[in-house]
């Protein structure tokens, strides 16, 4: 193999740090923005999906800031592990790092054990001022990478919000103490600054920077072109084809190309050197080789890029059904509204597969819906373990048909499950609410047909107590005729007859009152049964037929009876009464619609919002109403807590930039949500600043 050929296989990498020197290294947005905010002293972190290429970032930043006379420390923080020590033994392995790469480990062991009466996090912080800055005048940069390794860590042995408000605490003394200017921290990690910091006023995440890591643009792009042993218009072409199926994705693009110019290492032979390709064969070759790359064999599996996306996924208990749901949306081309303060929306972003353009959230790119397909995604259903899953896809694969539904124990262990769950999904309780109602129905049903039952019970009876009145009418009279020396004594019997005959009718008749007032009953306790549930339609159907049954008896039997019709009265106030709880229910349909309407107009609306849902939620509605209700507040109150910290953040960003009137919008909007008097203070100054003006 020549020279030349020797350099273009060197010229790719896929995965791993790049070589500082490696030339298809590509300079993006985030390399310019992380510098200058490292050079401004800012609290950095740069939170995105694996392979991404935020090591090659690191070690190009390290790079330029060495040239330029800073010390660089970079923490791994997987060479810790996540077990089998205590919090001063991490703390002291964390530190003990930073000095071997600053070659200060032989002055640190002697001081660490000169405070042992400390914790761990005042070592910490001591350790800065005492070792780090008094023995360097430079400036010093620390890289903590692989940060969502401390999310493996044991909560109960080790805090990380004490941590990172240790962190943070380096940043709050610079304006006493002018050394901690010079030293700066860098986060790299898989993971969403809310788990890694549960407390929002110590982190350090909204008063740092978060580094934005895209994918490669076509223009970022060009200097791949120079690998290519080939004509211009030829690579251009191979270029445009290449970001066509990755859309710029850092590991896929440079894999694609790193196998497209090691044609010993092909893993097709449907490929001609180089040299040779045509323009017209372009798209053709690119679309072999990454049928042969990524779509032969189960992908998902062999390959860490894809097994690490599908782990992700599957291995968020939390959030993998909501994920999952979306990510049907997605395949299915359905138009998803971007929503940064949307769980599901940001692990599926964390977990590589999707992203955030003009406003709308897509699937990565043409390999990934590939990869990840429908077959995926019915796999990845059925991994999940939640009762639910196997007998709701069932449901939703036979059109939603009632044999599919849960009935019996099954539904009643399925109802105990979910019940004061947060994180049902829209399916599940659909599938949920169908079961119950078909239950309902059932119910019913057996008790129509034991009523059936009864009534041709009664039915025969009276055939029988009639028939045998009439034999024995026919009986005397006989004996009547035969006897007429006894027609005092038949007479006497024929009468005896007759009143029996009448006494047979009345408890007859007394047997069908009693019948019609078990009726009425049955009704009234189903009524109050529906009433309960929400199913107004049908409470109303059965008060209605409680009132008719006591009607129409009334005209049709002896006047004894009518005084049931105080119970009629009793079906009638019900009737009333449900009519009033129907419009109750007309106003909680309207708090709903306001409050999701208010919540649409974005985060300055969101209080308005939370105060409908509130409103709803106070309503006198059934348990199903009010379950939605709280939901929805539940929900308003997680995005309050996160936007909260948006407006915190703008109105520091503004203040410092002297935009002294978008300060005070955003402390105002910061102070609906919660009122204190740091944010009172602040909204003071910009309203003197105002005035000023």
């Amino acid at each position: 193999m020549n020279d030349g050929v020797q350099i273009h296989r060197r010229y790719f990498q896929a995965g791993g740090s790049l070589p500082t020197n490696l030339p298809s290294y590509i300079e993006r947005r985030a390399d310019k923005t992380l510098y200058k905010n490292l050079k401004a002293g800012e609290f950095c972190f740069v939170l995105t999906a694996r392979q991404m290429g935020k090591s090659s970032l690191k070690v190009k930043i390290m790079e330029r800031l060495e040239s330029e006379g800073w010390s660089n420390a970079s923490i791994d923080l997987t060479a810790f592990g996540t077990t089998d020590f205590s919090t001063e033994q991490w703390y002291y392995s964390f530190l003990f790092e930073i000095a071997d790469a600053l070659n200060l480990e032989d002055v640190f062991d002697e001081w660490w054990s000169t405070k042992s009466m400390l914790t761990p996090v005042a070592r910490m912080t001591l350790f800065w001022e005492e070792v780090l800055l008094r023995r360097s005048a430079a400036p010093i940069a620390i890289y903590i990478d692989e940060v969502d390794t401390m999310l493996s860590l044991d909560k109960e042995k080790f805090s990380t919000d004490d941590f990172f408000a240790g962190i943070r605490a380096a940043y709050n003394l610079r304006g006493s103490k002018p050394q901690f200017k010079r030293l700066n921290f860098c986060i790299f990690g898989v993971a969403a600054p809310k788990d890694l910091m549960n407390d929002p006023d110590r982190t350090p995440f909204n008063i740092g920077v978060d580094i934005p890591l895209n994918y490669f643009s076509s223009s970022e792009s060009a200097i791949l072109k120079e690998g290519i042993p080939t004509s211009k218009n030829v690579a251009d072409a191979i270029l445009k084809r290449v970001i066509y199926w990755t859309e710029g994705q850092p590991y896929l693009t440079q894999k694609i190309f790193q196998v497209l110019v090691d044609q010993e290492n092909n893993p097709t032979t449907l490929l001609k050197p180089l040299e040779q390709i045509q323009l017209e064969d372009v798209d053709a070759m690119v679309d072999r080789l990454v049928e042969a790359l990524f779509f032969k064999g189960n992908t998902v599996s062999n390959d860490t890029h894809f097994s690490n996306i599908n782990v992700r996924i599957i291995r968020n208990d939390r959030y993998n059904l909501l994920m999952l749901e979306l990510y049907r949306q997605l395949l299915n081309k359905q138009t998803v509204v971007a929503n940064n303060k949307s769980p599901e929306q940001l692990y599926l972003k964390l977990a590589g597969i999707t992203r955030e353009q003009d406003g709308q959230l897509l699937i990565n790119n043409p390999i990934y819906r590939n990869i990840f397909d429908q077959e995926w995604l019915e796999g990845a259903y059925n991994t999940i373990d939640r009762p639910l899953a196997t007998d709701l896809q069932r449901w939703l694969n036979n059109n939603r048909t009632q044999d599919a539904l849960l009935n019996g124990q099954i539904l009643k262990n399925a109802e105990n499950w979910a019940k004061d769950r947060s994180d049902l999904t829209a399916q599940e309780r659909d599938f949920l609410e169908a079961s119950r109602i078909q239950a309902i129905e059932k119910r019913e049903e057996k008790l129509r047909q034991q009523e059936k039952e009864r009534q041709q019970k009664l039915l025969k009876r009276a055939l029988v107590a009639a028939v045998l009145a009439a034999i024995i009418a026919i009986a005397l009279a006989i004996v009547a005729f035969q006897k007429n020396s006894l027609a005092t004594e038949a007479a006497e019997k024929e009468r005896l007859a007759a009143e029996t005959a009448q006494k047979n009718k009345i408890a007859l008749e007394q047997e069908v009152e009693n019948n019609a007032i078990g009726r009425y009953n049955r009704y009234l306790i189903q009524g109050r049964a529906y009433q309960d549930r929400g199913a107004y339609e049908q409470a109303l159907q059965k008060y209605e037929e409680a009132i008719a049954t006591v009607e129409n008896f009334n005209h049709a039997t002896r006047s004894d009876f009518l005084m049931q019709v105080a119970q009629g009265k009793l079906a009638d106030s019900l009737k009333t009464a449900l009519a009033a709880s129907v419009d109750e229910e007309i106003r909680f349909d309207q708090f709903l619609k306001e409050g999701d309407l208010l919540k649409k107009q974005g985060k300055y609306f969101y209080v308005d919002a939370q105060n409908q849902y509130q409103n709803a939620l106070s309503l006198e509605v059934n348990a199903l109403n009010k379950s939605i209700a709280q939901g929805r507040l539940n929900e308003m109150k997680g995005l309050l807590d996160a936007v909260y910290e948006d407006f915190i953040r703008a109105g520091d960003t503004f203040l410092r930039a002297k935009g002294y009137k978008e300060a005070l919008r955003a402390y105002k909007a910061a102070k609906r949500i919660v009122n204190t008097d740091a944010i009172q203070q602040k909204i003071d100054v910009c309203t003197a600043e105002i005035d000023k003006q």
